[in-house]
Formats: C-alpha cells, structure tokens, sequence
C-alpha cells in the first residue's frame, strides 16, 4: 500500500538490482556472503516498529527463536518424560506378559501336582488297605502259630515228664527186683516156682516198654504238630486250611517281608 508522502516514514525500495557478477560472487563465496547479503536486505525491509529495538538480523531473529527455543526444550522434556514412561510401561508391561506366562506355567504345574497327588492318595488308599489285609492276615497266623506252639509246648512237658517217671520206675523196679530176689533166694523152698512166678514184681522190660510206647506218642503228635498241624483245634486253623508249624512260622514271615517292619516280628520263642 503507498505511504502518503506527508507520513514520517518513506520506505526504502522494495526491489533492489543486483548485477550478474554481484550475484556470483555471492553465490561462489564460501564464507556464505550471499545469506549475509540477504538477511540485511531482509532487515533492512523490516518496518522499526517490527524491529522492536533490535539493531541487526541475528538479533531480531534469535529474540524470535528463543520463545521457540524455549517452547522447544519444554517439548523436548515432555517428550523425554513420555519416552520414560512409554519404556516404564513397555518394561511392566513386558514383566506382565512374564508374570501371566510364569502364571500360566505354574497352574499348569499345579494342576498336574493335583492330579499326581489324587493319584497318590489313590495309591496310598490302595496301599493302606493292602497294608491293612495284610496286618489282619499276620495277626491271624500269629495267633494260629502261637496256639499251635502252646500245644506244642504241652506235649514236649508231658514227654518230659514221662521221660522222668521212666526213668524213676526203672530205678524204682530195679530196687524192688533185687529185694525180691533176695527174699526169693531165702525162702524159695516154701512153695513152688509158679507161685514165685505170680508174686514176682512186674518185669523192668514191662515198664520201659508201657513207657516207651506213650513217648513215641508225644513224639509223633509232636511232629504232627510241626508238619500237618492240630484239625482238632479250631485256634490253630489259618483261613479254613490245617497248616503246620513250620508252615506256620514261613507264612508269618513271608508277611513281615510284606510289611516291611521288624515291629511285625512275631514273639514266639524257640520251639524244640
């Protein structure tokens, strides 16, 4: 718009001629004249009061910049607080994605612990009932081979105690023998042999063999007793079977095998 000519201000040229070799020596000049040359004559264009009391270019242009300049760091640290952000969100974020596949994994383990221990108590149920046949079968084979051993025990005293009274007879017999044949020697002219005969002691070879006969009884109930078993004693019969001794005593100790606990041993003492 043209100024009126009474105005204070007349404004200088607005196109100023450069000559050819001007324009290339600007533009061939390494120490960058030609943007020298072009921000005086952009200052020089520039109205005072745009000028705001700045005396050259670089001054007007860095009071223009520093507010950008200003604005540009406040928006450089709110990008550098978002960037932390960002990574502190990626860093949990990725943490959470850890935290669900830890979790993940470790209900998949739970779940396959929960099932080895149904699994488990299963086993261990089966195992303790097992266990529990097993104890009530020794108890009933302990209590057969120590009733069979009482029998047992029984017949060995009264073997032993004829055994005694054997022995006690034949000394018994001995002595009565020799007073009779004493008595026989001194008044055997009173009456005949026969009567001497009937009147005679019974003979030692008598007793030895009455006796004899009733310890080869006790010795054979005694072996029944460790072979075939006692079928006329109900307490001596294991699960509906007649079972010896010794039968007995290796059926009791296959089962502490079983049970694997010595506290199963059964007490039943030696037997001869």
């Amino acid at each position: 718009m043209p100024q009126r000519k009474d105005d204070w201000y007349v404004p200088a040229p607005r196109v100023c001629y450069l000559s050819q070799k001007f324009v290339e020596h600007l533009c061939n000049d390494e120490n960058s004249l030609l943007v020298t040359e072009i921000e005086r004559v952009v200052f020089a264009s520039t109205p005072p009061e745009t000028r705001i009391g700045y005396a050259t270019f670089d001054e007007l242009r860095d009071a223009h910049l520093a507010s950008l300049e200003e604005q540009r760091g406040l928006l450089r640290e709110k990008i550098a607080g978002a960037t932390a952000r960002i990574a502190e969100e990626t860093k949990v974020r990725d943490a959470l994605k850890l935290l669900e596949h830890t979790s993940l994994v470790a209900r998949e383990k739970k779940g396959r612990l929960e099932a080895d221990l149904r699994t488990l108590n299963l086993e261990t149920k089966s195992f303790s009932a097992e266990r529990a046949k097993l104890a009530d079968r020794h108890r009933q084979a302990s209590d057969c081979l120590n009733a069979l051993k009482v029998k047992i025990e029984t017949v060995q005293r009264r073997k032993d105690e004829l055994e005694r009274a054997r022995r006690e007879l034949e000394t018994h017999v001995r002595t009565v023998s020799l007073a009779f044949d004493k008595i026989k020697s001194r008044y055997e002219h009173l009456w005949e042999s026969a009567v001497w005969d009937e009147i005679e002691p019974l003979p030692r070879k008598t007793v030895g063999d009455v006796v004899a006969t009733l310890v080869d009884g006790c010795d054979k109930t005694l072996n029944e007793l460790r072979v075939s078993g006692a079928p006329d004693s109900p307490t001596t019969i294991f699960e509906g079977k007649v079972r010896g001794f010794v039968d007995l005593e290796s059926e009791v100790a296959s089962l502490v095998k079983q049970l694997g606990d010595e506290k199963w041993t059964p007490k039943t003492g030696p037997v001869n």
